[in-house]
């Protein structure tokens, strides 16, 4: 179970953390505001699996880990939604962003809902609609963006960003109906 932990929480998280430093570095040499926004999404993916790993190995404060978790996966998303802006101007507060805020923390409210059971919170309770579609919302959003950006300025990093962005949507997508293939592949194979 110990080798199965680290290959889920501990060595993911240091990727996101060199990532996060990989990204700090891009933006000490360019500064440019759409690697801050980079930077920003790997330090809340950082944190984020910091908190899974405190959550796993610590006391156990599991309704507060997952909150935050997924307050900060979250806000990974976010970041990333709006670097595909900055790459093109200056960021400026719309009233979609507003609205894509709201329909994140109604996501977030249900997911969290989903997972209390009799006024307690169960980690392996399955709730209608979990976060991780609304967040592969954003990044097909983004990876579009990026992937019109790419094309305007003949770009093959910014069209790798989207392939590696729309790479990413389908295995969050995935999660979503992770019960309902477990349950039937339980029939093929025990």
């Amino acid at each position: 179970m110990e080798s199965v932990s680290i290959g889920i929480i501990v060595v993911p998280g240091i990727f996101a953390l060199l990532l996060f430093l990989v990204f700090s570095y891009l933006y000490q040499q360019g500064r440019e505001p759409y690697f801050r926004a980079w930077q920003m999404a790997w330090g809340a993916y950082s944190l984020q699996y910091a908190l899974l790993a405190w959550s796993y190995y610590g006391p156990g404060q599991t309704a507060i880990a997952f909150l935050l978790s997924t307050l900060l996966f979250c806000a990974v998303a976010g970041t990333i939604y709006i670097s595909a802006r900055l790459v093109q101007q200056d960021f400026q507060f719309h009233w979609s962003d507003a609205a894509l805020g709201v329909a994140v923390l109604a996501l977030i409210a249900e997911d969290y809902l989903g997972h209390l059971g009799n006024g307690m919170f169960r980690p392996d309770a399955r709730p209608q609609l979990r976060v991780e579609l609304g967040v592969a919302a954003v990044l097909a959003y983004a990876a579009l963006r990026f992937y019109r950006i790419g094309r305007q300025r003949d770009s093959t990093g910014f069209r790798l960003l989207a392939g590696s962005l729309l790479c990413w949507v389908p295995l969050l997508a995935a999660r979503q109906f992770t019960g309902f293939y477990q349950h039937y592949l339980s029939y093929i194979a025990p």
